[in-house]
């Protein structure tokens, strides 16, 4: 005995809707049409999000303010930082990577008495954090665990003595 295998049927397309309009044009006449609707197209599926790469050096609030493909939030989170200068050293931040989940890449630190640290900012929902601050290339892993996308046109982390583009 042989088992042949076929593959099944192709199922029957569905049926187009129909649209049945009923007028009354008097009390005693109704007139009814009945109209076959063509189907409908499937649904364009949505893309990921992606990073978005931007070369935004900002040391004035009106600079990060311009920072347009930054959410608001973000923008009055580093015109803040660059307005509270409490050492007198003037302060900046660049950004080079933006991404709509909710994560900024960039760096932030003093203009004139130097320091400073690459970071990457996520907005908590209670406003925009620090991530990670680094001055060092991070473990992969720890982007990973930490939900950080991929892709990036900045990043570098580091696994098994490699360091890779994240």
């Amino acid at each position: 005995m042989y088992l042949v295998m076929q593959p099944a049927p192709a199922a029957a397309p569905e049926p187009a809707p129909t649209v049945t309009v009923t007028t009354t044009t008097t009390a005693t006449a109704t007139v009814t049409a009945t109209r076959t609707l063509p189907p409908a197209a499937p649904p364009t599926p949505t893309p990921p999000a992606t990073w978005t790469e931007v070369d935004a050096y900002m040391d004035t609030s009106d600079a990060a303010w311009a920072l347009k493909e930054a959410p608001e939030s973000f923008r009055a989170m580093a015109a803040d930082f660059i307005n509270n200068d409490t050492d007198g050293c003037g302060r900046m931040m660049w950004v080079t990577d933006i991404h709509p989940d909710g994560f900024v890449i960039g760096s932030q630190g003093g203009i004139t008495c130097g320091g400073g640290a690459h970071y990457i900012w996520v907005d908590s929902g209670n406003g925009w954090e620090e991530l990670f601050g680094m001055q060092d290339l991070l473990p992969c892993e720890d982007l990973e665990r930490a939900g950080v996308p991929q892709d990036t046109h900045s990043l570098e982390c580091v696994s098994n003595d490699e360091v890779y583009f994240y």
